[in-house]
């Protein structure tokens, strides 16, 4: 049977069990530390990068607005272009037939 006076575990033991846990307890801190440093390092970058990400979507926006502007402007100038390109050959099809312009007929 076991002595009730007698310690199950010496001191020695304690004492060692006591300086891993300190050392453990350390390196908790320490790494706490760290990490709070990365998260605010990560924070930090993630702000900028929105921010400039933000600064890209304005131009874009512009930019999307322009090329809708652009484009209606081209559809409206081939559409002007296209009508001067027809008009000398409806003018040539209608001097073969005898006529003036557009059916204009000059003929007695």
């Amino acid at each position: 049977m076991l002595d009730p006076n007698q310690p199950l575990i010496s001191f020695e033991q304690v004492t060692n069990m006591l300086k891993d846990i300190e050392q453990t307890h350390s390196k908790i801190m320490s790494n706490t530390e760290a990490y709070g440093i990365q998260y605010r390092m990560l924070k930090s970058l993630y702000s900028n990068l929105h921010f400039k990400l933000q600064g890209l979507y304005k131009p874009i926006e512009n930019l999307e607005e322009r090329l809708t502007t652009s484009s209606i402007g081209y559809q409206n100038t081939k559409s002007l272009s296209d009508r001067w390109r027809i008009l000398p050959l409806v003018t040539l099809l209608d001097s073969h037939r005898g006529g003036d312009h557009f059916g204009v007929s000059h003929q007695t």
